[in-house]
């Protein structure tokens, strides 16, 4: 079966990478001039594993996948919709539905796959889905970033 993958979730994982490859880079630098102190860089490199980690975890989610551009189906949500929801507490989140399941802190990519996710998919603005922790979630906006 064809891996794929939408359009937004691809740019997103892209910045995220090159964001976090940026991160790695000052680490290496900050690495190096312990290292020129005669510092210990034991505990340092144990952080590099994880950054190495992190680098290729993002790597395997964009490799060897097609980019596709799904059709919007009007005011539904769909693969690739950005999505407003607002918890019961007034709390607003932001997510982007799609079959990766991979996010940051701002902006959050839920699998199509997952619990939310299925419940999610075909909803219309205004309609109220329970979370796991029975949390009423009300899907306040809906963008379609195609």
């Amino acid at each position: 079966m064809e891996k794929r993958i939408t359009n937004s979730a691809r740019s997103f994982l892209e910045n995220e990478l090159q964001r976090i490859m940026d991160g790695y880079e000052n680490f290496r630098l900050e690495l190096a001039h312990i290292g020129r102190q005669g510092g210990n860089i034991a505990e340092a490199l144990k952080g590099e594993v994880i950054w190495e980690n992190k680098i290729k975890q993002l790597k395997g989610l964009l490799k060897d996948k097609k980019t596709v551009y799904p059709k919007r189906q009007k005011e539904t949500i769909n693969i690739g919709s950005k999505i407003l929801i607002v918890f019961n507490d007034g709390q607003e989140k932001e997510l982007i539905l799609d079959g990766v399941g991979y996010g940051g802190k701002q902006i959050k990519i839920v699998s199509c796959h997952s619990q939310i996710g299925q419940q999610l998919l075909g909803k219309k603005l205004g309609d109220k889905i329970i979370a796991q922790n029975k949390a009423e979630i009300i899907i306040k906006e809906i963008y379609y970033p195609w």
